[in-house]
């Protein structure tokens, strides 16, 4: 098993498509390169597993509120997986998922995320994008000011992930408009190093 020096989401088996499917989505942090080229090789078996401190829906106490999500970028990974475990469960909960980018086609893993909300119709999706005045079919304006246009999300577990700026951004914005502290989870990341 590692961790060191990278960030990364093993998605369970997509149940809706009733295929086994199993994705890892890994981000670039310091010297994750080299150690992920040498751990990785033809027939050499890789565990990998979530962070200890990863974000999870069935850790919450709550786990009856319907899901607001708020994701930037790559900060999708950990969501999408948080998404199929409520797929998992049985989609007893409503999940709004707002995926931030800065433009259009920054937008991370849209099609995939959209035939995902084809098949569960518990799950909303809403790309945004926050510098592209070109933009269409999608909405304009910062990931968190998009979502609180459609919802105060009081009654919701909110789960938000991204870089530092948009993820601390996100959670004084929700605190401000009236949002507890206790229903908000988030993780940040940095940007690769080059």
């Amino acid at each position: 098993m590692f961790h060191v020096g990278f960030e990364f989401v093993v998605l369970q088996a997509r149940l809706v498509q009733l295929v086994q499917l199993q994705e890892a989505h890994i981000r670039r942090v310091g010297q994750a390169r080299p150690m992920l080229r040498l751990g990785a090789a033809v027939g050499r078996r890789l565990t990998l597993s979530p962070r200890a401190d990863g974000l999870s829906a069935s850790s919450r106490a709550v786990a009856e509120r319907d899901l607001l999500m708020l994701a930037g970028g790559t900060g999708l990974a950990p969501l999408k997986s948080i998404v199929e475990q409520v797929a998992a469960e049985g989609g007893r909960r409503r999940v709004h998922l707002y995926l931030g980018a800065r433009t259009e086609r920054d937008l991370y893993d849209l099609k995939g995320m959209s035939h995902l909300a084809y098949e569960c119709p518990w799950l909303r999706i809403v790309p945004t994008v926050s510098d592209d005045p070109h933009a269409q079919d999608v909405a304009i304006g910062s990931v968190v000011d998009v979502a609180l246009q459609h919802d105060s999300w009081l009654n919701h577990e909110i789960f938000v992930c991204g870089s530092e700026a948009m993820v601390m951004g996100s959670v004084n914005t929700l605190v401000q408009r009236g949002v507890t502290p206790d229903q908000i989870r988030y993780e940040s990341f940095q940007r690769p190093v080059e």
